[in-house]
């Protein structure tokens, strides 16, 4: 008989209470469905605009506008697959940590449970992180050292190489960090009126700190006074040319090379329109492909299973298989901002 503790319904609990703690990205993104089966996501890529209705007198027909251009996006979805390991002698001969009596096994189940639950969160907002910026890095099993980018979401309009000039140019007087700032200025200016082009509001930018302290540097020797800071969802919000500049610091450890790496990259600014159901930006969830879920699944779902050899032990698994969305250009990428054209 499978203990409590192990049966598939208490690992899925245990998992899901390990849910409560929003991700910085995660208000950038509503989470769905996919609406085919399977581990393939299609959506459409809609090319909004801003025009408004021609003015008419009461007589008369309507006058018929062209529809918005529609281009059909086809991705494979991808997936985590975290697992725990458990032996024999842990489950049943180790005692628990902090206890002198209790065996070591039901918290142990639990600790590898809130660690599957955590990796699985970083590597969501991992592929938050790869859509604000159009692109999903990804690395084929057999080859972990190398990796392809695919530009999946934004039209290329959305799109910027790199700035007016660059962000971080030195400026040893005020009228040189002024003289920066206007450039600057020119970015946020592209960067709005692309986005209110295609229809939306930039009301956000999204930044590492690092690229945020270019700025910050250029308005202290410029003489402005910025503003103070306000914590928002664990991260650093400010306000700065009209736009809400949000700064994401979260890293994470490659699995191969064991770097570190910012989410938003250092360079890369981010506009966009912060609306996630206004941009039909969201976060497709499929169903478990190699996990026997119950049919109609979907986001995580985590098992237990004993293997025969060697006899008591235990294995945890869990998967997460979708892949990011952004219908709408509601956004707009300067891909360096450390780079002049």
């Amino acid at each position: 008989m499978v203990p409590i503790m192990l049966r598939p319904s208490a690992i899925n609990l245990l998992v899901q209470t390990f849910m409560d703690v929003e991700t910085p990205l995660a208000k950038y993104y509503d989470t769905r469905p996919n609406g085919i089966p399977g581990a393939f996501v299609q959506y459409d890529m809609i090319a909004g605009d801003r025009t408004i209705p021609v003015n008419v007198d009461r007589a008369g027909p309507p006058i018929y506008v062209d529809p918005e251009q529609i281009t059909m996006v086809s991705l494979p979805a991808m997936t985590v697959r975290p697992g725990g390991r458990i032996g024999a002698q842990t489950m049943n001969d180790f005692r628990r940590p902090g206890s002198g009596e209790e065996k070591r096994g039901q918290s142990e189940v639990v600790r590898r449970a809130a660690q599957m639950r955590r990796q699985i969160d970083r590597y969501k907002e991992y592929m938050r992180a790869e859509g604000l910026q159009g692109v999903l890095d990804f690395r084929p099993p057999s080859a972990f050292d190398l990796h392809y980018d695919e530009l999946l979401l934004c039209g290329t309009d959305c799109i910027a190489a790199a700035p007016t000039a660059p962000w971080n140019t030195a400026a040893a007087t005020e009228a040189a960090a002024r003289a920066n700032l206007a450039n600057i200025a020119t970015d946020f200016q592209t960067a709005i009126m692309a986005i209110d082009q295609a229809g939306f509001a930039c009301d956000t930018l999204v930044t590492n700190r690092i690229t945020n302290l270019y700025v910050v540097g250029q308005l202290l020797q410029a003489g402005y006074e910025f503003g103070a800071d306000v914590v928002f969802n664990g991260g650093i919000v400010s306000r700065i040319f009209g736009i809400t500049w949000d700064v994401v610091d979260e890293t994470y450890i490659h699995p191969v090379s064991g770097a570190v790496n910012f989410y938003i990259p250092t360079n890369v600014a981010i506009f966009l329109d912060s609306n996630a159901q206004r941009a039909g930006r969201y976060l497709v969830e499929c169903e478990p492909v190699h996990i026997d879920a119950p049919e109609g699944t979907y986001g995580v779902y985590a098992s237990s299973y004993e293997w025969q050899e060697p006899p008591g032990e235990v294995r945890l698994a869990a998967e997460w298989t979708g892949a990011p969305v952004v219908q709408d250009c509601a956004q707009y990428i300067i891909a360096n901002v450390t780079a002049s054209r």
